[in-house]
């Protein structure tokens, strides 16, 4: 399985993959630059996903805090803290017409092409 950021039509990005938030860096680095150009984007943080990108466990507050300083990187950011791939403020359909979304959790990729929550973009 890869592990990166998968980047998808209209600014989206997902997360392929496991990792802890130091070891997420690596990866948000290497798509740095297209974030950033994106313009104004929505960044879902909080907890870590499972192999199938369903919640795992909540992030303690040293990695909300290590979270929060890494989205100083991206001055266009909206940091939206998320309690799982459920929670009500993930705005799904609006990211399926509209992009402009960062979804940081472990195997985010694979949770939204299983349960087909972007079907204009992630085919």
């Amino acid at each position: 399985m890869p592990d990166e950021i998968v980047r998808y039509a209209k600014n989206v990005f997902t997360n392929d993959g496991q990792s802890d938030v130091d070891g997420f860096v690596p990866k948000l680095m290497k798509v740095q630059e297209y974030i950033n150009k994106a313009g104004p984007i929505t960044v879902y943080y909080g907890f870590h996903g499972d192999t199938e990108g369903k919640l795992f466990k909540e992030f303690d507050a040293e990695e909300l805090r290590k979270s929060k300083e890494i989205g100083n990187a991206f001055p266009n950011a909206n940091m939206v803290q998320v309690a799982g791939p459920d929670d009500k403020k993930i705005e799904y359909a609006k990211h399926n017409e509209e992009g402009q979304v960062l979804f940081t959790w472990c195997d985010s990729d694979t949770y939204i092409k299983a349960n087909k929550l972007l079907p204009a973009i992630v085919l």
